[in-house]
């Protein structure tokens, strides 16, 4: 492998790093801006942000490890499929308030009310 392919492995692989490791940062020191997304927005308790800062870090440590590289990149994957599910819950949440989201729900409650009868 030559050097040049070595270093470009090496800033790809820095670059999810060092924003995790922002993120985290960012969890710690829990600034309003953070502090009101996550328990307004998303619903987290504030004790929360803390023990996500640890899981996070402790994703980041395991995917630094070169022996540990694979399992931390799951572990990352994991821990971003969290935020994505979290964030589309949310979206979920505010799109079935609406007008438009409540007729969504009374005709899924219908479809499902029926399929019970049926089965």
């Amino acid at each position: 492998m030559s050097r040049s392919t070595l270093w470009v492995g090496r800033v790809l692989s820095a670059l999810p790093v060092a924003l995790m490791v922002f993120s985290a940062i960012l969890k710690f020191r829990a600034p309003p801006e953070v502090l009101q997304t996550f328990t307004a927005k998303y619903g987290y308790p504030p004790q929360s942000l803390a023990i996500i800062g640890v899981l996070e870090l402790a994703c980041v440590v395991v995917y630094v490890v070169p022996q540990t590289a694979v399992l931390g990149a799951v572990l990352i994957a994991a821990y971003l499929g969290g935020a994505v599910s979290t964030r589309q819950l949310t979206a979920l949440r505010i799109c079935l308030s609406s007008p438009a989201g409540s007729l969504m729900s009374a005709f899924v409650s219908a479809s499902l009310t029926r399929a019970r009868k049926i089965l």
